[in-house]
């Protein structure tokens, strides 16, 4: 395994750790669709959060400043699939957040939290 990929992969399973450690509920991890894939689906409380993470050797302010609009799209494209197969009765809020992660040179990760980071553009 290249080590851009073991990288990704250790965020990953940081961000994992984090978002338990915070009392969010892990529902899935790397969820695929047509559309493409989800890091991580969470629920806290009454908040589905669909999260995407990004682990970068350079700021956190990279990682977060990396998801693009057409990620974006991806992303809600893929979580509205999610969601239709969710039960009629589940109404939940959501929300999408985007953990991102640098190596902190002592084998753990700084990390931050952007909640909310983007939201559906139903006008396109």
């Amino acid at each position: 395994m290249n080590d851009r990929k073991n990288l990704g992969i250790q965020g990953e399973n940081t961000a994992t750790a984090y978002l338990q450690r915070k009392q969010y509920h892990i529902l899935e991890r790397n969820y695929h669709s047509a559309y493409g894939e989800i890091d991580i689906i969470a629920r806290k409380n009454d908040v589905l959060v669909f999260v995407e993470v990004k682990t970068r050797s350079g700021s956190l302010d990279t990682g977060l400043s990396s998801v693009s609009r057409g990620k974006q799209k991806k992303i809600i494209n893929t979580a509205q699939i999610y969601l239709s197969r969710l039960s009629s009765d589940t109404l939940l809020e959501t929300r999408f957040d985007v953990i991102s992660l640098t190596p902190a040179g002592d084998g753990t990760f700084a990390i931050k939290h952007l909640k909310d980071a983007f939201r559906p553009d139903y006008s396109s």
